[in-house]
């Protein structure tokens, strides 16, 4: 079913839903065929999303998102909770119990999410081989929203910035070379590789 509502749906009217999601610039983007998919089965619903600082860059301008608010440890919590105030549902993609007791302050009767914590619908951990945007999908595949599109939404980038990215890319070659971008880093030192790496095993030159 693409952008659809499973039959067993008891959220037969849902005027607000707030997304939850702190996360780094991967798992954000992996993310974006929530929003979409919310839209197309609830299309009057508000969808509000609570994210990182730097997830507030990558989702600003996104068209299926009616409210966006960046939240960090250490901000005051009244403006985050009164956004979000009754609304209809919380998904709460992040494990940590911070979020979900935000919602839980808030008066949201339904909670969603994988944590332990202040979470009356917790998900059972997925596989952690499964492509992302299909474990964020069955999360709100509970509130009978369904979609077989799991392309990601691209970050919204002003004309500045992509003349300024233009300039920096033709500075270092030729504007009909092809440019391969590679950033070996992450949030995590867990999952970064070493430079030299990728170019002793010539991963570089084969790309």
């Amino acid at each position: 079913m693409v952008g659809g509502r499973a039959d067993y749906v008891e959220y037969k009217i849902m005027k607000k839903i707030c997304i939850m999601h702190q996360a780094s610039i991967g798992d954000t983007l992996m993310a974006t065929p929530v929003y979409r998919a919310i839209k197309e089965c609830y299309p009057d619903c508000e969808t509000v999303v609570i994210t990182s600082p730097i997830g507030y860059e990558l989702l600003y301008g996104n068209p299926h998102i009616d409210l966006l608010l960046s939240y960090k440890k250490g901000d005051d919590v009244l403006p985050i909770i009164r956004s979000i105030w009754r609304s209809d549902v919380a998904v709460v993609f992040d494990y940590h119990y911070r979020n979900a007791f935000y919602a839980f302050l808030a008066l949201i009767p339904k909670r969603i999410g994988y944590g332990k914590d202040f979470i009356n619908i917790r998900m059972k951990d997925e596989p952690l081989e499964m492509f992302e945007p299909l474990k964020y999908l069955s999360v709100v595949r509970q509130l009978g929203i369904s979609t077989e599109d799991l392309s990601l939404t691209r970050p919204y980038v002003s004309s500045e910035e992509k003349e300024r990215i233009v300039k920096i890319c033709n500075s270092i070659r030729e504007p009909s070379q092809k440019l391969v971008l590679i950033v070996p880093y992450s949030q995590s030192r867990v999952k970064d590789w070493e430079v030299s790496k990728y170019l002793n095993k010539k991963i570089a030159w084969w790309l």
